[in-house]
Order: structure tokens, then C-alpha cells, then sequence
């Protein structure tokens, strides 16, 4: 025969489940008790003098890789070496600049104004006035000089590594590489012919200075830390830095509160509420009428 039971004895049973359902939900929220959240953390301002339970010593991953991270901001950007094929390339862009004013030089069909004319409008390069009487009038032997002379000095500027912002003091630099025995005149036609010409050929590699960062940065070796019985790694007042943070670990100063146990817990202390008053409402239960 089946068993009806009465709203009365209905209702306290589901008055206890629903007092359990609430009663876990308002133990595991946010609010109570901040669950999940970490006693400690780095950036926080310490609400009192922390201090080291015991003596410990530790390597600190903290220190480490901030030692790491300034000695690699301490390397300079490196630049490649001085290109080669550059130097080349302007090597034969000067050759052909003085063969076209061999050429004009050598015109016997050309009278002095033209050649003068033609001289002043070469491309790549830009003859002052007396570099351009100069070059009308100097002998073949001076000019076989004046020619090897800016193969020399174009030569030796372009051998040396040229950064873009190294190429205005190149080329201000240019008069000291020219032979002394040249006069000022064919000093001058020298530097004319050759400033035009000198151009950047170290360039910033970033693989370079990667490697140098790197090689920098392996070199730093562990930071070892130690604290004394007593001593203060925190003070009151302070911000809690990583480093800080790490030693407060360290020494198990810093306990996070984990959510899952949490919540197993409040689930723990409802259940064991719930049995106490199921069982205290049973045992206060009026026996049924016959």
C-alpha cells in the first residue's frame, strides 16, 4: 500500500534543503572571507613590519632576472661592419666621373668655354669654379695624380665603417687624407670629387646586438639572497615589490587561499549543519498516531 505523506511532514524536509542550498551560496561568495584572493601580493602596501621567521638563504628569480634584464638594456645598438660592396660601388662611380672629364678634357673638338660648360654640368658631382679652370688648364701628369689621389682617399674613408650619422665629420675629414704634396688648389678638386661619394656602410643589425644582449645577459649569474632570524623584509608602510613578494614566499609568509578547498570547506560545514538539525528535528519528531 502506498505511502501519501502529509504537507506537514513535506515541509520540513524541503524548509532543510533549501536552508542548505542558501546557506552554501552565501559562504561561497566573493565577499566572505575573499576567496581566492592572496593574502599578500607584490604592489600592496604592507600593513606591518614584515619579518623573516627564520634564517634562509635563497636564490631570488626576482633579483636574477632583473640584474639580467638591466644588463642587457646596457648594451649599446651594434652595427654590422663596414659593407664592402659599397666601397666597390663608389669606386666605380668615381671612375666614371673621371672618365667623363677625361673625356672633356681630351675634346679637341670642344673650345675651353664649352668644356668649362660641360664640366659644370657633370652629374655626381658639383666643381667649383677654380676646380673647373683647374681642370682645363693642369697638365695630363698632374691630372694622372689628381685622379689617383681621390682613388687613394675615396679608398681609405670607405674602409673605415660609416654610420648615417658619421657622414657629416667624414666628410669634414676629408682634406687631412689628402697626400701633402698636392697644392690647395688640387686639394680642393680632390675633396670635390670624392665628398659626393662617401656614403653610410654600417648599418644597425639587430641580430648583432641580440647576440651581444644575450651573451650579456648570460653572464649574470644568480642573485643569492639571505635574511637573519628577525630580520625585516618588509617594512610597514612599504609597497611589496616582486623581490619582496618572492622572499615573503619564500619563508611561507604568504598563503594564498585557494577557492576549490574553499568551497569544499563551506560545503563541509553545511552538510555537517544539516545532519546536526536532521538530526534534532528527527529526534524531537512526534511519534505517528496509530
Amino acid at each position: 500500500m502506498p505511502v501519501i505523506l502529509s504537507r506537514q511532514a513535506l515541509l520540513p524536509p524541503i524548509v532543510l534543503a533549501v536552508a542548505v542550498v542558501l546557506s552554501y551560496l552565501a559562504l561561497t561568495q566573493p565577499w566572505v572571507g575573499e576567496i581566492a584572493t592572496p593574502a599578500l601580493q607584490a604592489g600592496q602596501v604592507a600593513q606591518q613590519d614584515l619579518r623573516a621567521p627564520y634564517s634562509h638563504v635563497f636564490v631570488s628569480q626576482a633579483l636574477t632576472e632583473a640584474a639580467r634584464a638591466a644588463a642587457e638594456q646596457r648594451v649599446e645598438p651594434v652595427y654590422a661592419p663596414a659593407d664592402p660592396a659599397i666601397a666597390r660601388s663608389q669606386a666605380e662611380a668615381l671612375a666614371d666621373t673621371l672618365h667623363e672629364i677625361t673625356a672633356i678634357r681630351t675634346d679637341a673638338a670642344t673650345d675651353l668655354a664649352a668644356k668649362k660648360s660641360a664640366l659644370a654640368l657633370l652629374d655626381g658631382v658639383a666643381l667649383s669654379e677654380m676646380s673647373i679652370s683647374l681642370l682645363v688648364t693642369v697638365s695630363t701628369e698632374r691630372w694622372d695624380i689628381v685622379q689617383a689621389e681621390a682613388r687613394s682617399v675615396l679608398e681609405n674613408v670607405m674602409r673605415n665603417p660609416i654610420r648615417n650619422d658619421d657622414l657629416e665629420s667624414a666628410t669634414q675629414n676629408l682634406p687631412s687624407l689628402v697626400s701633402l704634396s698636392m697644392s690647395v688648389e688640387e686639394v680642393q678638386l680632390v675633396v670635390e670629387l670624392v665628398s659626393p661619394l662617401v656614403t653610410a656602410n654600417s648599418f644597425y643589425s639587430p641580430e648583432l646586438t641580440a647576440l651581444v644582449r644575450e651573451s650579456e645577459r648570460n653572464s649574470v649569474e644568480a642573485v643569492v639572497v639571505s635574511y637573519a632570524a628577525g630580520q625585516t623584509i618588509v617594512g610597514r608602510g612599504e609597497v611589496i615589490s616582486e623581490a619582496g613578494f618572492e622572499a615573503l614566499s619564500e619563508m611561507g609568509l604568504v598563503q594564498n587561499i585557494a577557492g576549490n578547498k574553499d568551497l569544499v570547506g563551506a560545503g563541509a560545514l553545511v552538510v555537517v549543519l544539516a545532519v546536526f538539525t536532521a538530526l534534532y528535528y528527527f529526534r524531537r519528531r512526534p511519534p505517528a498516531l496509530p
